[in-house]
């Protein structure tokens, strides 16, 4: 259970993209998004597939982790996919494109938190957000609920891998029954697995109170991110990946 769903989970493989400063990993990722909402061809999809994939090998990570983060997500994979067959002349097409899209952006995006640590993923969106405080937002609310729920993505599946094995040892495997059953098991499992989360965030707020966490307070770093030139060509060499994209996709059209 805890391998289904990898996002939210950092995977040490020692690679280039591992040591970018991750300001740089989120302005790729804000690249990529607006790159993929402008794909609507074959050939955009083709060049997106060609960029998406030299990423993810350039990871050194192995692709059976990427596969993992798209298989809770099958079932709306298929119905993008099927939903354009019914209404539209060119369904095939459009169901493609669209199925693809999601299947790239979902992989590419687990790359950010395969490659990043949590703490630094998190100083990294509040060192972009910092300039906001001049509008009088304070950007570290929404960081810290942010870094939260990124640690709790992998603290709830393993919640439910513990009540999973703990059925399984009193003879009850829920891999073995038919759908229906399953569906009514769930409901089973919701309670034991919400006790245990609520466990845990109360487990955690005991953390931050005895550290002295108070939110909207200036706080010491003990880490410090630091731009280094292998961020500003990985940039660059990305920008112009994407804007090469978006043109195979437009000349296609």
């Amino acid at each position: 259970m805890r391998d289904t769903l990898r996002i939210g989970r950092f995977v040490e493989a020692g690679s280039w993209a591992h040591r970018l400063d991750p300001r740089s990993k989120l302005t790729a990722m804000f690249l990529y998004l607006a790159a993929v909402l402008f794909i609507d061809s074959w050939y955009g999809l083709a060049a997106l597939s060609v960029v998406s994939f030299a990423g993810l090998l350039s990871t050194r990570i192995p692709l059976s982790k990427y596969l993992k983060t798209l298989k809770p997500l099958r079932f709306l994979i298929a119905f993008v996919f099927a939903v354009p067959l019914l209404f539209e002349q060119d369904g095939f097409l459009h169901g493609s494109v669209a199925a693809g899209r999601m299947i790239w952006f979902v992989s590419f995006t687990a790359t950010l938190t395969f490659t990043t640590e949590t703490p630094r993923l998190v100083l990294g969106m509040e060192s972009m957000l910092r300039p906001m405080r001049r509008l009088g937002w304070n950007p570290d609310r929404w960081t810290f609920m942010l870094a939260v729920a990124l640690r709790f993505i992998p603290s709830i599946m393993e919640e439910a891998d513990i009540v999973l094995k703990a059925q399984a040892s009193r003879g009850v495997d829920f891999r073995e029954l038919p759908w229906k059953s399953k569906a009514k098991a769930l409901v089973t499992l919701l309670i034991p697995i919400a006790s245990g989360a609520f466990r845990r965030a109360s487990e955690l707020i005991d953390a931050y109170a005895s550290r002295g966490y108070r939110p909207g307070m200036e706080r010491t770093r003990y880490e410090v991110l630091a731009w280094g030139r292998a961020d500003t060509w990985f940039l660059l060499g990305f920008a112009g990946a994407m804007a090469a994209v978006v043109w195979t996709n437009a000349w296609a059209g």
